[in-house]
């Protein structure tokens, strides 16, 4: 294996590429925290909560928008247990250009909250718009000082 071509590859690679612009975002955000983080903590009394927030690319919802909608839960539920918490509640925002699209993306969320036990309680639905997306939010709890 060429690790020199691998390293020039990765470097290129258009998922890396398009996050170029991250550190000016969170400074302009304020924020204080690394942005490869896979989720925010936040100290709440006795409980350490996790927060994270992933939306799909297009490229992938325009594929298959019901892996979009499924990958969105995932993704999220992924960022969660790699911090070594344990997922508590979604939300969802589902924007729309054409019903089918939202009806796809819509029954992937439903079936990925339920297989991995994680409800949504809540979200958007922005119809008639000019592009199909989704977004999805989760909570999550991990024990005080597990943090990973």
């Amino acid at each position: 294996m060429d690790l020199a071509k691998l390293a020039a590859d990765l470097r290129g690679y258009e998922g890396v590429l398009r996050k170029k612009g991250i550190g000016s975002i969170t400074s302009a955000l304020g924020m204080d925290v690394a942005p490869d983080d896979d989720a925010a903590v936040v100290e709440l009394d006795s409980k350490t909560l996790l927060l994270a927030c992933d939306s799909i690319n297009e490229g992938l919802i325009e594929a298959d928008p019901y892996f979009a909608g499924y990958s969105a839960v995932l993704v999220n539920v992924n960022d969660i247990a790699a911090m070594g918490g344990k997922p508590v509640a979604l939300l969802d925002v589902l924007s729309s250009k054409d019903e089918r699209a939202a009806q796809m993306i819509a029954r992937g969320v439903g079936d990925a909250a339920r297989k991995f036990a994680v409800p949504v309680v809540g979200g958007h639905f922005n119809p008639n718009s000019s592009c199909n997306g989704v977004v999805v939010s989760i909570l999550g709890e991990a024990g005080r000082g597990n943090i990973l």
